[in-house]
């Protein structure tokens, strides 16, 4: 059963979503220690927080959310020429948001385990030039 403490967290972390306030603020904030707030994981790998974000996060609206975002579009204006009308007619147009539709991919592979982006490695790049092999390096001023 989840505390007084967590539900005061979990309420804020929800309310102020788009706030700057951090999980250790808003814990310490809450009335936890700032040793246990340095370290928001004990919190929220727990049963109790675990069983209080399936009560007010259930994974049915998580996916409705990907759903949605998998599916994004983004409106633009766009000239018409083909119109008789004087110096173009503006237009409205709903095109695929490919950016946002990346993102919730990448979060749908997190979620399914498929992408861990600690294990990913930056690679080096290497160029063959007639036979030269070059690697990009810092070019610091001389």
């Amino acid at each position: 059963m989840s505390t007084l403490r967590q539900k005061i967290v979990a309420s804020k972390i929800f309310a102020n979503r788009g706030s700057k306030d951090t999980v250790k603020k808003i814990m310490k904030d809450a009335g936890y220690s700032d040793a246990y707030a340095k370290n928001p994981q004990q919190l929220t790998t727990t049963r109790s927080w675990r069983q209080l974000m399936d009560k007010y996060l259930p994974d049915e609206k998580i996916v409705k959310k990907i759903d949605e975002g998998l599916e994004a579009n983004r409106v633009i204006s766009a000239v018409n020429t083909a119109k008789q009308a004087s110096g173009g007619t503006t237009d409205f147009i709903e095109v695929p948001d490919f950016a946002i539709r990346h993102k919730y991919v990448e979060t749908s592979l997190k979620i399914k385990g498929k992408l861990d982006t600690e294990k990913e490695e930056t690679p080096s790049l290497v160029f063959n030039l007639y036979g030269l092999k070059l690697r990009p390096t810092n070019q610091s001023s001389a």
